[in-house]
């Protein structure tokens, strides 16, 4: 019988409290009977059987905030299930260890191998997280640049200058 952590702040998140009894009774289902790296092979027959009735997938996937996902029409992903379970260990593509050398072969079945060892579970939030700090430092090097060269401004440059950089920042 496989063992299982959850998340103990899970039921203060608001995603989840704004979930059905119904849903979250779905949600700790799918958690139970994922397999080891999080991944849940839909059987509408037995949900309907413990649950008494079928999980509306397209429903829990848009109200789970960016932790469930579809990988195809018969399989849900649970996102962050790896680093729950295994901790950053799961990333050490190096390992020896006999039970993570399995979850890795388990990830490279499914096709997550390289999105759960190389960045444990980027969501789409997280990349545009990261692409609006790519633009910031992008700006702030321009800005850095544009200013090193300064000292070699006249005053009437230099004037200029800041009105351009207070108009582009919105300062104006």
């Amino acid at each position: 019988m496989a063992k299982r952590f959850i998340d103990n702040t899970i039921v203060k998140k608001q995603w989840f409290a704004e979930l059905t009894n119904f849903e979250k009774a779905a949600w700790f289902y799918i958690l139970c009977e994922c397999d080891a790296v999080g991944v849940y092979d839909i059987n509408t027959v037995i949900e309907k059987a413990v649950l008494s009735k079928s999980i509306d997938f397209d429903t829990l996937i848009k109200k789970s905030s960016d932790n469930l996902e579809y990988l195809n029409k018969n399989k849900i992903f649970i996102l962050n299930y790896c680093t729950i379970q295994y901790g950053e260990s799961i990333t050490d593509v190096n390992t020896k260890s006999k039970p993570l050398m399995a979850h890795h072969r388990l990830l490279r079945k499914h096709g997550l191998y390289e999105r759960v060892t190389y960045r444990v579970n980027v969501t789409p939030k997280e990349k545009e997280k990261e692409k609006v700090k790519e633009k910031e430092k992008e700006a702030t090097e321009k800005n850095i640049k544009r200013f090193s060269s300064a000292a070699d401004l006249t005053d009437e440059e230099w004037t200029k200058e800041k009105k351009a950089f207070k108009t582009e920042e919105g300062m104006v």
